[in-house]
Protein backbone atom coordinates (compact mmCIF):
# COMPACT_ATOMS: atom_id res chain seq x y z
CA UNK A 1 0.00 0.00 0.00
CA UNK A 2 1.08 3.26 -0.99
CA UNK A 3 1.89 5.81 2.08
CA UNK A 4 0.55 8.58 0.61
CA UNK A 5 -2.57 7.02 -0.73
CA UNK A 6 -5.06 9.45 1.98
CA UNK A 7 -7.51 5.98 2.19
CA UNK A 8 -5.00 4.26 3.78
CA UNK A 9 -4.93 6.20 6.98
CA UNK A 10 -8.20 4.37 7.72
CA UNK A 11 -7.64 0.90 6.55
CA UNK A 12 -4.49 0.99 8.51
CA UNK A 13 -6.12 2.31 11.97
CA UNK A 14 -8.89 -0.09 11.33
CA UNK A 15 -7.94 -3.15 9.78
CA UNK A 16 -10.65 -5.62 10.60
CA UNK A 17 -13.98 -5.26 9.24
CA UNK A 18 -16.07 -4.79 12.43
CA UNK A 19 -13.57 -1.60 13.09
CA UNK A 20 -13.99 -0.51 9.61
CA UNK A 21 -17.64 -0.43 9.84
CA UNK A 22 -17.98 1.06 13.00
CA UNK A 23 -15.51 4.21 11.52
CA UNK A 24 -18.04 4.84 9.21
CA UNK A 25 -21.48 3.97 11.41
CA UNK A 26 -19.31 6.22 13.70
CA UNK A 27 -18.77 9.04 11.27
CA UNK A 28 -22.28 9.23 10.20
CA UNK A 29 -23.92 9.47 13.59
CA UNK A 30 -21.61 12.17 14.70
CA UNK A 31 -22.18 14.45 11.63
CA UNK A 32 -25.64 14.42 11.77
CA UNK A 33 -25.81 14.76 15.67
CA UNK A 34 -23.33 17.95 15.21
CA UNK A 35 -25.26 19.23 12.50
CA UNK A 36 -29.01 18.63 13.98
CA UNK A 37 -27.37 20.99 17.09
CA UNK A 38 -26.48 23.60 14.53
CA UNK A 39 -29.55 23.22 12.97
CA UNK A 40 -31.43 24.02 16.10
CA UNK A 41 -30.01 27.37 17.18
CA UNK A 42 -31.77 30.16 16.95
CA UNK A 43 -29.44 31.60 13.95
CA UNK A 44 -29.20 29.38 11.66
CA UNK A 45 -30.37 29.32 8.38
CA UNK A 46 -29.45 27.05 5.32
CA UNK A 47 -26.29 27.23 3.31
CA UNK A 48 -27.39 28.94 -0.53
CA UNK A 49 -25.69 27.26 -2.92
CA UNK A 50 -25.27 30.30 -4.91
CA UNK A 51 -23.98 28.38 -8.45
CA UNK A 52 -27.08 26.21 -8.11
CA UNK A 53 -29.03 29.19 -7.82
CA UNK A 54 -27.56 31.15 -10.34
CA UNK A 55 -28.36 28.13 -12.82
CA UNK A 56 -31.90 27.94 -12.32
CA UNK A 57 -32.78 31.38 -12.06
CA UNK A 58 -31.03 33.18 -14.40
CA UNK A 59 -29.02 30.14 -16.20
CA UNK A 60 -25.75 31.77 -14.99
CA UNK A 61 -23.06 28.55 -16.28
CA UNK A 62 -20.91 26.58 -14.13
CA UNK A 63 -17.58 26.95 -14.55
CA UNK A 64 -16.56 24.06 -13.01
CA UNK A 65 -15.11 21.36 -14.55
CA UNK A 66 -14.28 18.14 -13.42
CA UNK A 67 -12.86 14.45 -14.40
CA UNK A 68 -14.77 11.90 -11.68
CA UNK A 69 -15.08 8.18 -11.43
CA UNK A 70 -18.41 7.28 -10.15
CA UNK A 71 -20.70 4.15 -9.14
CA UNK A 72 -24.20 4.98 -10.44
CA UNK A 73 -27.14 3.31 -8.30
CA UNK A 74 -29.03 0.58 -9.68
CA UNK A 75 -32.65 0.79 -10.26
CA UNK A 76 -33.71 -0.85 -6.73
CA UNK A 77 -31.55 2.10 -5.04
CA UNK A 78 -33.21 4.82 -6.96
CA UNK A 79 -36.52 3.81 -6.48
CA UNK A 80 -35.46 3.98 -2.70
CA UNK A 81 -34.13 7.19 -3.10
CA UNK A 82 -37.02 8.32 -4.81
CA UNK A 83 -39.17 7.12 -2.37
CA UNK A 84 -37.13 8.74 0.56
CA UNK A 85 -36.95 12.21 -1.41
CA UNK A 86 -40.88 11.49 -1.46
CA UNK A 87 -41.73 11.26 2.19
CA UNK A 88 -38.98 14.22 2.76
CA UNK A 89 -40.78 16.53 0.36
CA UNK A 90 -44.02 16.36 3.06
CA UNK A 91 -42.17 18.86 5.40
CA UNK A 92 -41.04 21.46 2.85
CA UNK A 93 -43.91 23.53 0.90
CA UNK A 94 -42.49 22.42 -2.36
CA UNK A 95 -44.49 21.65 -5.52
CA UNK A 96 -41.55 21.25 -7.54
CA UNK A 97 -41.43 17.91 -6.89
CA UNK A 98 -44.09 16.71 -8.42
CA UNK A 99 -42.15 17.24 -11.36
CA UNK A 100 -39.48 14.63 -9.72
CA UNK A 101 -42.16 11.86 -9.45
CA UNK A 102 -44.00 12.35 -12.91
CA UNK A 103 -39.86 11.71 -14.53
CA UNK A 104 -39.99 8.54 -12.46
CA UNK A 105 -43.21 7.40 -12.94
CA UNK A 106 -42.96 8.15 -16.87
CA UNK A 107 -39.44 6.58 -17.21
CA UNK A 108 -39.69 3.19 -19.14
CA UNK A 109 -38.68 -0.01 -17.90
CA UNK A 110 -36.02 -0.89 -20.45
CA UNK A 111 -34.43 2.52 -19.37
CA UNK A 112 -34.59 1.85 -15.86
CA UNK A 113 -32.89 -1.16 -16.52
CA UNK A 114 -29.45 0.37 -18.13
CA UNK A 115 -28.44 1.60 -14.54
CA UNK A 116 -25.76 3.59 -16.28
CA UNK A 117 -25.46 6.21 -17.85
CA UNK A 118 -23.70 5.66 -21.35
CA UNK A 119 -27.20 4.85 -23.69
CA UNK A 120 -30.77 5.28 -23.42
CA UNK A 121 -32.97 8.38 -22.43
CA UNK A 122 -33.26 7.87 -19.06
CA UNK A 123 -29.23 8.68 -17.98
CA UNK A 124 -29.51 11.47 -20.49
CA UNK A 125 -29.51 14.47 -18.17
CA UNK A 126 -31.86 17.20 -18.82
CA UNK A 127 -31.45 20.51 -17.87
CA UNK A 128 -30.89 21.85 -14.00
CA UNK A 129 -34.04 24.16 -14.34
CA UNK A 130 -35.75 21.26 -15.32
CA UNK A 131 -34.77 18.03 -13.53
CA UNK A 132 -34.77 19.24 -10.54
CA UNK A 133 -37.32 21.94 -10.26
CA UNK A 134 -37.47 25.51 -10.12
CA UNK A 135 -36.08 25.88 -6.37
CA UNK A 136 -38.92 28.49 -5.59
CA UNK A 137 -39.45 26.41 -2.13
CA UNK A 138 -35.84 26.87 -1.30
CA UNK A 139 -34.64 23.45 -2.26
CA UNK A 140 -33.33 21.44 -4.97
CA UNK A 141 -34.19 17.77 -5.38
CA UNK A 142 -31.25 15.65 -7.05
CA UNK A 143 -33.31 13.82 -9.77
CA UNK A 144 -33.08 9.91 -10.73
CA UNK A 145 -31.37 10.55 -14.04
CA UNK A 146 -28.52 12.45 -11.83
CA UNK A 147 -27.80 10.35 -9.07
CA UNK A 148 -24.67 9.10 -8.15
CA UNK A 149 -21.96 8.09 -5.59
CA UNK A 150 -18.37 9.29 -6.30
CA UNK A 151 -15.71 6.45 -6.14
CA UNK A 152 -12.86 8.82 -6.87
CA UNK A 153 -12.45 12.73 -7.57
CA UNK A 154 -9.19 13.17 -10.28
CA UNK A 155 -9.49 17.07 -11.27
CA UNK A 156 -12.20 19.03 -9.82
CA UNK A 157 -13.41 22.83 -9.77
CA UNK A 158 -10.78 23.44 -13.36
CA UNK A 159 -11.35 24.30 -16.98
CA UNK A 160 -12.60 22.22 -20.03
CA UNK A 161 -8.95 22.43 -21.50
CA UNK A 162 -7.59 21.16 -18.19
CA UNK A 163 -9.41 18.19 -17.83
CA UNK A 164 -9.08 17.15 -21.77
CA UNK A 165 -5.45 17.25 -21.39
CA UNK A 166 -5.40 15.32 -18.33
CA UNK A 167 -6.77 12.92 -20.45
CA UNK A 168 -4.87 13.39 -23.81
CA UNK A 169 -1.32 13.22 -21.79
CA UNK A 170 -2.51 9.19 -20.68
CA UNK A 171 -0.66 6.88 -22.12
CA UNK A 172 -3.49 5.21 -24.05
CA UNK A 173 -6.13 8.09 -23.89
CA UNK A 174 -9.28 6.93 -22.80
CA UNK A 175 -8.42 3.35 -23.03
CA UNK A 176 -6.16 3.60 -19.77
CA UNK A 177 -9.68 5.19 -17.57
CA UNK A 178 -11.25 1.98 -19.09
CA UNK A 179 -8.09 -0.12 -17.74
CA UNK A 180 -8.92 1.31 -14.34
CA UNK A 181 -12.56 0.97 -14.10
CA UNK A 182 -11.87 -3.03 -15.63
CA UNK A 183 -9.27 -3.42 -12.86
CA UNK A 184 -11.31 -2.20 -9.62
CA UNK A 185 -14.45 -4.47 -11.24
CA UNK A 186 -12.22 -7.73 -11.84
CA UNK A 187 -9.70 -7.25 -8.94
CA UNK A 188 -12.02 -7.06 -6.65
CA UNK A 189 -12.51 -10.71 -5.08
CA UNK A 190 -15.47 -10.32 -3.36
CA UNK A 191 -18.60 -8.47 -4.01
CA UNK A 192 -18.40 -4.67 -3.21
CA UNK A 193 -21.77 -4.11 -0.98
CA UNK A 194 -23.27 -1.55 0.76
CA UNK A 195 -25.97 -1.62 3.14
CA UNK A 196 -27.98 0.70 5.71
CA UNK A 197 -29.25 3.36 4.05
CA UNK A 198 -29.95 6.38 6.12
CA UNK A 199 -30.21 10.27 5.50
CA UNK A 200 -27.23 12.30 6.59
CA UNK A 201 -27.90 16.56 6.22
CA UNK A 202 -25.63 19.65 6.80
CA UNK A 203 -25.96 23.04 6.21
CA UNK A 204 -26.17 22.92 2.28
CA UNK A 205 -27.26 19.41 1.06
CA UNK A 206 -29.00 16.47 2.09
CA UNK A 207 -27.35 12.74 1.17
CA UNK A 208 -28.66 9.18 1.55
CA UNK A 209 -25.11 7.34 3.35
CA UNK A 210 -24.56 3.61 3.46
CA UNK A 211 -22.74 1.84 5.61
CA UNK A 212 -19.53 -1.51 3.93
CA UNK A 213 -21.10 -5.06 4.35
CA UNK A 214 -19.10 -7.84 6.07
CA UNK A 215 -20.39 -11.11 4.72
CA UNK A 216 -17.33 -13.76 5.04
CA UNK A 217 -19.22 -15.99 2.34
CA UNK A 218 -18.59 -12.78 -0.43
CA UNK A 219 -15.35 -14.65 -2.48
CA UNK A 220 -16.49 -15.01 -5.96
CA UNK A 221 -14.97 -18.56 -6.60
CA UNK A 222 -16.44 -21.25 -4.89
CA UNK A 223 -14.23 -22.63 -1.61
CA UNK A 224 -11.83 -19.93 -2.04
CA UNK A 225 -10.55 -18.20 1.00
CA UNK A 226 -10.19 -14.24 0.40
CA UNK A 227 -9.77 -11.42 2.51
CA UNK A 228 -12.05 -8.59 2.84
CA UNK A 229 -12.84 -5.94 0.38
CA UNK A 230 -14.67 -3.07 1.13
CA UNK A 231 -15.83 -0.04 -0.82
CA UNK A 232 -13.04 2.04 1.17
CA UNK A 233 -10.97 -0.62 -0.50
CA UNK A 234 -12.33 -0.20 -3.78
CA UNK A 235 -11.59 3.72 -3.16
CA UNK A 236 -8.06 3.61 -2.09
CA UNK A 237 -7.25 0.81 -5.25
CA UNK A 238 -9.36 3.40 -7.59
CA UNK A 239 -6.45 6.46 -6.35
CA UNK A 240 -3.94 4.06 -6.87
CA UNK A 241 -4.34 2.80 -10.10
CA UNK A 242 -5.41 5.94 -11.25
CA UNK A 243 -1.98 7.73 -10.08
CA UNK A 244 -0.18 5.04 -12.04
CA UNK A 245 -1.63 5.60 -15.55
CA UNK A 246 -0.40 9.47 -14.70
CA UNK A 247 -3.21 11.13 -13.11
CA UNK A 248 -2.54 13.45 -10.64
CA UNK A 249 -5.59 12.48 -8.33
CA UNK A 250 -6.51 15.76 -6.60
CA UNK A 251 -9.28 14.02 -3.90
CA UNK A 252 -10.84 16.24 -1.51
CA UNK A 253 -13.43 13.92 0.23
CA UNK A 254 -11.56 10.62 1.90
CA UNK A 255 -13.85 10.46 5.23
CA UNK A 256 -15.42 7.19 5.61
CA UNK A 257 -18.57 7.66 3.67
CA UNK A 258 -19.92 6.73 0.77
CA UNK A 259 -23.32 8.49 -0.10
CA UNK A 260 -25.77 9.88 -2.96
CA UNK A 261 -26.89 13.63 -2.72
CA UNK A 262 -30.68 13.80 -3.06
CA UNK A 263 -31.19 17.42 -2.42
CA UNK A 264 -29.52 20.77 -2.13
CA UNK A 265 -30.54 24.18 -0.78
CA UNK A 266 -30.50 26.81 -2.78
CA UNK A 267 -31.77 29.85 -1.01
CA UNK A 268 -31.34 30.64 2.81
CA UNK A 269 -35.39 31.62 2.86
CA UNK A 270 -36.52 27.45 2.85
CA UNK A 271 -40.29 27.26 2.98
CA UNK A 272 -40.15 24.35 5.93
CA UNK A 273 -43.45 23.23 7.17
CA UNK A 274 -43.85 24.18 10.75
CA UNK A 275 -40.11 25.00 10.99
CA UNK A 276 -37.05 23.53 11.34
CA UNK A 277 -37.27 21.64 14.51
CA UNK A 278 -40.70 19.28 12.18
CA UNK A 279 -37.94 19.21 9.60
CA UNK A 280 -35.42 17.51 11.89
CA UNK A 281 -37.95 15.28 13.25
CA UNK A 282 -38.89 14.44 9.79
CA UNK A 283 -35.32 13.07 8.54
CA UNK A 284 -35.32 11.49 12.17
CA UNK A 285 -38.53 9.80 11.09
CA UNK A 286 -37.24 8.88 7.70
CA UNK A 287 -34.07 7.22 9.01
CA UNK A 288 -36.44 5.41 11.60
CA UNK A 289 -38.69 3.91 8.40
CA UNK A 290 -34.96 3.20 7.13
CA UNK A 291 -33.77 1.21 9.70
CA UNK A 292 -37.10 -1.06 10.13
CA UNK A 293 -37.42 -1.61 6.56
CA UNK A 294 -33.94 -0.41 4.68
CA UNK A 295 -31.29 -2.57 6.74
CA UNK A 296 -31.78 -5.31 4.02
CA UNK A 297 -31.38 -3.58 1.22
CA UNK A 298 -27.90 -3.94 -0.51
CA UNK A 299 -25.56 -2.30 -3.13
CA UNK A 300 -23.31 -3.97 -5.42
CA UNK A 301 -21.17 -1.55 -6.51
CA UNK A 302 -19.22 -3.84 -9.08
CA UNK A 303 -21.80 -6.12 -9.46
CA UNK A 304 -22.81 -4.30 -13.35
CA UNK A 305 -18.83 -4.44 -15.18
CA UNK A 306 -20.61 -0.97 -16.69
CA UNK A 307 -21.99 0.60 -12.52
CA UNK A 308 -18.68 2.59 -12.80
CA UNK A 309 -18.48 5.17 -15.14
CA UNK A 310 -15.81 7.74 -15.87
CA UNK A 311 -17.31 11.42 -16.65
CA UNK A 312 -16.00 14.56 -17.13
CA UNK A 313 -17.77 18.31 -17.64
CA UNK A 314 -19.53 20.13 -14.87
CA UNK A 315 -20.52 17.23 -12.67
CA UNK A 316 -21.36 18.90 -9.42
CA UNK A 317 -25.23 18.34 -9.83
CA UNK A 318 -24.79 14.80 -11.60
CA UNK A 319 -24.47 16.59 -15.06
CA UNK A 320 -21.55 16.24 -17.54
CA UNK A 321 -20.72 13.87 -20.12
CA UNK A 322 -19.57 10.22 -20.08
CA UNK A 323 -16.15 9.36 -20.79
CA UNK A 324 -16.29 5.75 -20.50
CA UNK A 325 -17.38 3.00 -20.66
Amino acid sequence: MSPSNPFNTLLLAAPFPKELIQAYHIHRTNRNADQRTLHLTPTFHPTCDTILHGLITTKAPDLRNCLVLWARPPPHIISLISEIQSRLSRFIHDSDFDCIKSHWNNTSSDEVKLSRPCQGAFYTPRPIEIAGGTGESGVWWMPPTHLHMTVLEALHSVTTEEVNTAISKLPHGVNDLQEITDSLVNGARQKVLLTSPRVGFDGSALAVGFIPVYEEDLGKGEGEKTKWYSYHHLRRDAWDEANKKGLNVQSRYVVPSAHVTIMRYVSEDVKFVDGLERWMKGIEEVNEWLEREGDGVKWDITGDPKGLVWRKGQLWYGGGETVCP
